[in-house]
């Protein structure tokens, strides 16, 4: 009895250490599929943890294309409008101005306006005065015609006589003191007749004097009304009737606003650049936009003093608003050809080097870049590594190394 009893209890012993062991089995298992799950869950979450860092790291970038396009090399500077053809009337005789015959704003027609007249009292006096040196000149040569006449008649008679009484003396039937005194007449006669002669030639020079006189006072009188030289408007008028007047002191300015000159002066290092018939130069006055012109004038020389030459183009009926004496913005045109551009914030300086950065699979590439002309806020490149079309970045580049991972943002149009 007590050996079954020590044997029951020792099976349950048994029994409970393997319920034992099982349940300790059945935890750990169960803890090793824990520690496994945990450990999986952390290198998932390390793997995606470093694909959010590189995420993180990726730079924002803007990306543009390079173009070809015509690039300038340009001159800015402000310039003058003025009148192709102006003059600045003033008398050709001195004297009083006796009237004034246009005011400022007038407009004048070439050769039929009269603009003013100078002491014409004096000037008709004067011509009066050559008028009548004119006709003493000419009767006094009709007299000396007259004059030759009746020499002319002593001339012929005294000739015949002398003829006459040569024969005679040579027949014998004349003395020597006749032949004497027919031969003394004779000569006077000859002398008296180109006397006469000489005094035609003296008065016909005295008469051909006095006309040239008259002529010149005509002249004169005639300049005295002074009529417009062009066809324009009277700009200034600087004299007033009653004042004198005098060659080379202008009374008058007309212009003819039909035809203007835009006018600049350039630094004296671009005057082989500029050629005239060639060179553009685009022309803004006032507001009008008028495109680019062609220079038709570079001056021959270069001021010593100031050092700056001058450059005209010509305007052929320009609009209303581009007067003479309005301010001209004037772009001259140096330079121009066509050559890849991209944007000027494209560019940036590394290691002493221009460089721009493009993008290839998601990574900024630098490629290094010779930089030309420059035009509307791009800048000429060449670079064997960049053609047409390529897109570079533009913004986003100071932040780029080479081989950064980029993130391309899209701007909206």
């Amino acid at each position: 009895m007590t050996k079954r009893c020590d044997v029951a209890r020792h099976a349950k012993e048994r029994m409970g250490a393997g319920r034992c062991f099982g349940l300790c089995m059945i935890a750990g298992t169960v803890t090793a599929v824990l520690v496994g799950l945990t450990s999986c869950t952390k290198q998932s979450d390390a793997t995606q943890g470093e694909a959010a860092a590189r995420q993180l790291r990726r730079v924002n970038v803007v990306l543009a294309e390079a173009r070809m396009m015509q690039f300038q090399r340009v001159l800015v500077l402000q310039g003058n409008v003025q009148a192709k053809h102006l003059v600045l009337v003033s008398p050709r005789v001195p004297g009083v101005l006796n009237a004034i015959y246009v005011d400022e704003g007038d407009e004048v027609a070439a050769g039929q306006t009269r603009l003013f007249q100078t002491d014409s009292l004096k000037l008709v006096q004067a011509v009066e005065m050559r008028k009548h040196a004119v006709a003493v000149a000419e009767s006094s040569l009709r007299e000396k015609q007259a004059s030759l006449e009746n020499n002319q008649a002593d001339y012929d008679e005294a000739k015949y006589a002398w003829d006459r009484y040569r024969d005679l003396y040579e027949k014998g039937a004349a003395s020597n003191d006749e032949m004497e005194e027919m031969k003394a007449e004779y000569k006077r006669c000859v002398a008296m007749l180109k006397h006469a002669r000489a005094l035609i030639a003296l008065t016909e020079a005295q008469q051909a004097q006095a006309r040239s006189a008259l002529a010149m006072a005509q002249k004169a009188l005639a300049d005295s009304l002074v009529v417009a030289p062009i066809t324009g408007w009277v700009s200034q008028r600087y004299q007033e009737p009653g004042e004198m007047g005098s060659p080379g002191q202008p009374v008058l300015r007309i212009e003819d606003p039909s035809v203007v000159e835009v006018s600049v002066y350039l630094p004296a290092q671009f005057y082989g650049r500029v050629t005239p018939q060639q060179t553009a130069m685009h022309v803004i006055v006032n507001g009008v936009d008028l495109g680019d012109q062609i220079a038709s004038y570079k001056s021959p020389t270069i001021d010593p003093k100031l050092r700056t030459f001058e450059v005209r183009c010509l305007l052929q009926e320009p609009p209303a608003a581009v007067a003479p004496g309005a301010m001209a913005h004037v772009r001259i045109i140096l330079e121009q050809r066509m050559g890849l551009g991209v944007p000027n914030d494209t560019l940036q300086q590394r290691g002493g080097r221009t460089v721009i950065f493009v993008v290839h699979d998601q990574v900024a590439r630098m490629i290094p870049v010779e930089v030309g002309l420059g035009t509307d806020g791009y800048r000429e490149v060449t670079s064997e590594a960049l053609t047409e079309g390529v897109e570079v970045v533009v913004m986003g580049g100071f932040f780029l190394e080479p081989d950064s991972p980029v993130r391309v943002l899209r701007e909206e149009p």
